[in-house]
C-alpha cells in the first residue's frame, strides 16, 4: 500500500508540474507548495512557480491521464479515484476573467486525489465549474435612440416626441472596446392629460431589454399640448358689473374643476334685486308746472341713474318779480333770550325771499347801579360786597361791588398762645395778643402770662473750660445763668489726648532707586515724634552696548546689549549675540596625473577645509571635498583638462558649520 501511495504521489506531483491538472481552456499559476491537512507545518515548497497555459498540450477531461490515481489499481471510488482520507493540497492561484476569457478562483487540488477545495483545510470542496469565474464586459453609460429622440442611460425625460416605434440601446465596453447594440419595439401610455387646469399631456414609454446592460426601460414626453376649455358653471366672488337702480348685479364665473375665474363670463344671482331709484332733491329739465312771481316746479331725477320721477317735484329757480314783500316772525332780543330778524316773504305769493337770522341775548350790563342784596359782609380786613342790577331791566346779577370800608382788628387782651418769650429765672412769659373779632394775630403787640420759671435761665455762659492736649488734660468748663449769676452745671476734665499736633516734617533720609527714604514729623506740643517711609525713585535707565572681539584666523565678535541705570547702575533686559567671522584662507595648486593637489596655510582654531572644483570658471556644477588637512589631492579627473578651483575653511559652532568665504578662484590643468 506504501509503494501504492508514492507511485500515485509521484504521479500527482509530476501532472502537477506539467499542467496535466489545470482545467481546459483556463490558465493557472502552480506553486510548488504542498499542504498536508494532518500536518499543515510539514508543507514543502521550493519557491518555484509554473504556469501553464490551455494551448499547451494538456490533456482534457476524456484524456486517460487522471490526477493521482493509478489506472491499474483495483481498489477505490466508483469512478476509479483513490478514496483519500489524507489530503495533500497544492494551492493554485487564481486569475481574474477578462471580457473574452474565463477567469478562475484561487483553490487547492489534492496531490492524491485530485479533488479541488476552496479552503487549504481541505474542508470546503467544489466542482470544477464552482471555481470559474465568468467572462464579463465592463459597459460604458448606454445611450438610447428613441426613434429618433436620444438620450443617455440616466435620463428619463425624452427632448422630442419618437416619430417610430423602437428604440435602439448602445454601448461600448471600457475594456475592449466591444459594441453592443439592441433594438426593441416600446408601448406608449399617457401619464398625464390635459385638463382645465391648463397642464401639457406627458407621454410614456416604456420596453424591456434582454441584455442587462441596458436598464433604462421607461422615458417621458412632455408634449405641450393643453385643453384651455373650463366649465364655468359656479358664481365667483368677483363683480363683474355692480347693480343699477333697474339691474342686477354681475358676477365672473369661476370653474366647477379648478376654480379658475372668467375673465369674460358673467351671470347674475337669481336671489339679487336692483338698486330702485332714489329720488332725493335733484332736479331734472323736465318741468312739471309753471310758478308765479318768476319760480318754475320741475320733476325731480335719480341721484343714481337720471331717471325722472313722474310724481316728485321741485321748485327750481328765486322769485325776481315779488311786487309786495313783508317781514314775519321778528323778536327783540333781550338781556337773557336771543332775537329773530324775521323772515321776508311774498305777500302775493308766500314764497320765501330771505330767510332771517338769530340776534343773540344782549347780556345784563352793568355800571354802579348797587342793589340791597349783600354778597359778602364786611370783615377786618375787606370791606361788604353787594351785587349790582342790570341797566337795561333792573334785575339784580351776578356783579359784585365793594361798599364802604374794613371793619379793623380789636388788638385787646387776647391771648393767642404764640410765644414771643419763654418765662426765664428773671422774667414771665410773653404771648402775642389776637384779634377779638378773628384769627388774626399781632406782630407787635404782647401780654405777659404767669410768673418767672427759676429754672429756665435764658442766658448761659460758659467759664472756666480748658482744651485738653496730648501733654495736659483739659476741662468742659462751668455754665453760668448771665441773668441771675447762679451756676447751672458743673464741668468735667477731658482727659490727655492722643492726638498729636504734627509739623510739616523734615526729611531725614532721602530716597534712591534702591532704597527708600525717611521722613520725620515732630509733635509742637509735647515733642513726639513719628517716621514714615518714602518709597523708592524710578530707575533712569539708558540703554548700553559692549562689543568684543577675539582670535585672529577665527574672529568672534560677542555683543552685548543692555539698559542700565546711571543712578545706581543697575542692569536689565541683558541680551548676547555672538558672531563668528572666519579668515578666507589661500590655495596654492599644483597638477598631476588625471588630478591636482590643493594647499592651503594652516588657520589656528579652525576644524577643517571644504574644496570645490569645476570646468566652468563661475564655478557651475562644481564638487565639493572636505578634508582636515591644508593639502587635499583631488584623483580621478579627466586628463589635459583645465579646473578652477576654490577653498574655504569651517568651524563647527553649536552643532552648526560656519563657513569663511571662497577663495579667489584659481585653475590648473591637470597632466596625461
Amino acid at each position: 500500500m506504501r509503494k501504492k501511495f508514492k507511485k500515485m504521489l509521484g504521479l500527482s506531483l509530476s501532472a502537477l508540474m506539467m499542467g496535466t491538472v489545470a482545467l481546459p481552456s483556463a490558465t493557472y499559476i502552480v506553486h510548488a507548495e504542498s499542504i498536508s491537512t494532518k500536518n499543515p507545518g510539514s508543507a514543502i515548497s521550493n519557491g518555484n512557480e509554473i504556469s501553464t497555459d490551455s494551448s499547451t498540450d494538456v490533456p482534457s477531461k476524456d484524456s486517460n491521464t487522471n490526477v493521482g490515481t493509478d489506472s491499474g489499481s483495483d481498489s477505490g471510488n466508483e469512478d476509479g479515484s483513490e478514496e483519500c482520507t489524507n489530503h495533500v493540497l497544492k494551492k493554485v492561484y487564481g486569475t481574474p476573467a477578462s471580457c473574452t476569457e474565463e477567469g478562475i478562483k484561487t483553490h487547492y487540488v489534492c496531490d492524491v486525489c485530485g479533488k479541488l477545495f476552496l479552503d487549504e483545510n481541505g474542508e470546503n470542496e467544489v466542482s470544477e465549474e464552482e471555481i470559474k469565474i465568468p467572462e464579463a464586459h465592463e459597459w460604458n453609460t448606454p445611450t438610447y435612440d428613441w426613434s429618433g429622440a436620444e438620450v443617455t442611460g440616466d435620463s428619463t425625460e425624452l427632448p422630442s416626441e419618437p416619430d417610430g416605434h423602437t428604440v435602439t440601446a448602445k454601448t461600448t465596453c471600457k475594456l475592449c472596446g466591444e459594441e453592443l447594440t439592441e433594438t426593441e419595439e416600446f408601448s406608449t401610455d399617457t401619464v398625464h392629460t390635459a385638463d382645465c387646469t391648463k397642464d401639457p399631456v406627458v407621454k410614456r414609454y416604456a420596453t424591456d431589454f434582454v441584455n442587462s446592460a441596458f436598464t433604462n426601460n421607461s422615458v417621458t414626453y412632455n408634449t405641450g399640448e393643453t385643453n384651455e376649455e373650463h366649465n364655468f358653471t359656479e358664481f365667483s366672488d368677483q363683480i363683474a358689473t355692480p347693480a343699477t337702480c333697474t339691474e342686477k348685479a354681475q358676477y365672473y364665473l369661476k370653474c366647477s374643476d379648478c376654480d379658475v375665474i372668467s375673465t369674460n363670463e358673467t351671470d347674475e344671482k337669481e336671489e339679487d334685486e336692483p338698486l330702485g331709484h332714489s329720488f332725493t332733491d335733484k332736479p331734472s329739465n323736465v318741468q312739471a308746472a309753471a310758478g308765479t312771481c318768476g319760480s318754475n316746479t320741475y320733476y325731480v331725477q335719480c341721484d343714481r341713474c337720471g331717471a325722472v320721477s313722474d310724481t316728485k317735484t321741485v321748485v327750481v329757480g328765486e322769485a325776481t318779480n315779488h311786487l309786495n314783500t313783508v317781514v314775519i316772525n321778528q323778536k327783540d332780543a333781550t338781556c337773557t333770550k336771543p332775537g329773530y330778524t324775521g323772515d321776508t316773504v311774498c305777500d302775493q305769493c308766500g314764497a320765501l325771499i330771505k330767510k332771517g337770522e338769530e340776534i343773540p341775548a344782549t347780556g345784563h350790563k352793568t355800571s354802579n347801579k348797587v342793589s340791597d342784596k349783600i354778597a359778602k359782609k364786611a370783615t377786618c380786613t375787606t370791606p361788604a360786597k353787594y351785587y349790582l342790577l342790570c341797566d337795561t331791566c333792573n334785575e339784580v346779577t351776578e356783579d359784585t361791588k365793594e361798599v364802604g370800608k374794613p371793619n379793623g382788628h380789636s388788638f385787646t387782651n387776647k391771648d393767642s398762645g404764640k410765644v414771643k418769650d419763654e418765662a426765664t429765672c428773671t422774667s414771665p412769659a410773653i404771648h402775642y395778643v389776637q384779634c377779638d373779632n378773628c384769627d388774626e394775630i399781632s406782630t407787635d403787640k404782647t401780654i405777659e402770662i404767669g410768673s418767672t420759671d427759676a429754672e429756665n435761665h435764658g442766658n448761659i455762659v460758659l467759664k472756666n473750660d480748658k482744651k485738653a492736649t496730648c501733654k495736659d488734660e483739659g476741662y468742659t468748663g462751668d455754665e453760668y445763668c448771665e441773668d441771675c449769676g447762679k451756676l447751672v452745671k458743673t464741668g468735667t476734665k477731658i482727659p490727655v489726648t492722643n492726638e498729636h499736633t504734627w509739623d510739616a516734617g523734615k526729611i531725614t533720609k532721602a530716597a534712591t532707586c534702591t532704597q527708600a527714604g525717611e521722613k520725620t514729623y515732630t509733635c509742637s506740643v509735647c515733642g513726639a515724634t513719628k517716621k514714615e517711609i518714602i518709597k523708592k525713585t524710578e530707575h533712569k535707565w539708558a540703554p548700553r552696548t559692549e562689543t568684543k572681539v577675539s582670535g585672529k584666523d577665527v574672529v568672534t565678535t560677542t555683543k552685548k546689549t543692555y539698559d542700565q541705570c546711571s543712578v545706581c547702575k543697575s542692569v536689565r533686559n541683558m541680551k548676547t549675540v555672538n558672531s563668528v567671522r572666519i579668515k578666507t584662507p589661500s590655495v596654492t595648486l599644483k597638477a598631476g596625473k588625471k588630478s591636482f593637489t590643493a594647499k592651503t596655510k594652516k588657520l589656528s582654531g579652525i576644524n577643517g577645509y571644504q574644496i570645490r572644483y569645476s570646468v566652468k570658471k563661475n564655478m557651475k556644477k562644481s564638487k565639493t571635498v572636505t578634508t582636515k588637512k591644508t593639502s587635499k589631492t583631488v584623483k580621478k579627473l579627466i586628463s589635459k583638462k583645465k579646473y578652477y578651483v576654490q577653498v574655504r575653511a569651517y568651524k563647527t559652532v553649536n552643532g552648526k558649520k560656519v563657513f569663511s568665504s571662497w577663495s579667489k578662484v584659481k585653475n590648473i590643468t591637470t597632466k596625461k
